[in-house]
């Protein structure tokens, strides 16, 4: 297969100068991808884990960030990868503090756990917040439609998405957990 390849890869940015197309490896040589059947696997190919960390502080909220995160959250959830039902999701919030989620299977209700210190990031119940999009869709879709007006009320000024990002990463890189995505910031 033939790929258009776009203006910029005439100049030579290094140098700020016209460049040379032939001289770019990645043009010249070519790619073969081989899909590899299932009698070549060990083990079943780990599923794909989505970590959400949204931004809840007062100037996020006021500004209607979260409520267009949420929104689109929501209308992407169906363009998520999940053809063999496996694919794992977590939402964080976070603004001075984490805010992870527990949302059980087959329920709409979510339990929220705060984690104030965010020096030593830990998970409060790592098994109950990274859940299987398919059994608790409802959880998760009652959580993003609710989740902008949970912190309305908040004047909470400050972001402490460092810390949200290690507990992200805590979350998906547990050591019987392989990741294939690190980490999607929905801001």
């Amino acid at each position: 297969m033939s790929n258009e390849v776009p203006q910029m890869f005439d100049w030579d940015q290094e140098r700020n100068q016209p460049g040379d197309r032939w001289s770019r490896a990645e043009l010249n040589n070519f790619v073969v991808e081989f899909v590899a059947p299932t009698e070549y696997m060990v083990r079943p190919p780990q599923p794909v884990f989505y970590c959400f960390l949204i931004d809840v502080s007062h100037a996020a909220v006021s500004s209607g960030m979260v409520a267009t995160a949420c929104r689109t959250l929501l209308e992407s959830l169906d363009r998520i990868p999940n053809e063999d039902n496996r694919t794992k999701v977590a939402i964080i919030a976070f603004d001075v503090a984490l805010y992870f989620f527990s949302m059980p299977p087959g329920s709409t209700e979510s339990t929220m756990m705060v984690v104030s210190d965010i020096d030593d990031v830990f998970l409060p119940k790592p098994n109950d917040i990274l859940v299987n999009l398919t059994e608790a869709r409802a959880s998760v879709e009652a959580l993003l439609g609710r989740l902008s007006d949970m912190f309305q009320e908040s004047h909470t000024v400050g972001s402490a998405l460092g810390s949200a990002m290690q507990a992200g990463f805590k979350l998906i890189v547990r050591p019987n957990l392989r990741p294939y995505v690190c980490l999607t910031n929905a801001l």
